[in-house]
């Protein structure tokens, strides 16, 4: 199997400022090439951030707005990306993570399924179906983004799903470790997230 390496994009995300967190990555996404990374991980809602009042004004479809500049950094750039976004969809916005591959664009789109009531997510997003397996070179990928400690059985479930369907599983988004973080940290070491 081909040895992967992954830049994880740490980045001050500026809420209800996508263009700025657009120049952002941008200039993330070229030091991870320069460190010769093969993938790169951006946080949960870069584009963004929590502004989800503002949620119908800052999404864009899979084909346009931010999507399509990041199939084309990705492409331009030679390297994969993934890292989720506010996605039109219908009339629904999703908080949506495409995976970008430099040579055949959008391999695939996981729709955050658990939505957060903290952070008032159900209020503004349509929750996802179902998490998303890809083929990547470096073996299967299994996405699932979402908070974890609001249900005991997810980290059963995540476990499984590595066990039975993928060489990985990314599970990002953005964390407060004073709300569960004992939970968070519990369950990356029994899944082997990243």
């Amino acid at each position: 199997m081909p040895i992967l390496t992954v830049s994880l994009a740490q980045m001050q995300v500026k809420a209800g400022d996508p263009r700025s967190n657009w120049t952002t990555v941008r200039d993330l996404t070229a030091e991870a090439v320069r460190r010769g990374s093969d993938l790169i991980v951006l946080p949960e809602l870069w584009d963004s951030g929590y502004a989800l009042d503002r949620a119908k004004e800052l999404a864009s479809s899979l084909s346009t707005g931010l999507f399509a500049e990041v199939a084309t950094l990705s492409k331009t750039s030679n390297i994969h990306i993934l890292g989720s976004m506010l996605e039109k969809r219908g009339v629904g916005v999703y908080n949506s993570t495409a995976v970008f591959s430099p040579r055949t664009g959008v391999m695939g789109v996981y729709r955050k399924i658990h939505l957060f009531g903290l952070f008032n997510e159900p209020q503004y997003l349509s929750p996802g179906e179902s998490p998303l397996t890809v083929d990547l070179p470096w073996g299967v990928l299994q996405l699932q983004f979402a908070m974890i400690c609001g249900s005991r059985n997810y980290s059963v479930d995540m476990q499984l799903r590595v066990q039975k369907y993928s060489s990985c599983l990314l599970n990002g988004h953005i964390h407060d470790w004073r709300i569960g973080g004992h939970c968070f940290k519990h369950v990356l070491l029994k899944t082997r997230c990243l």
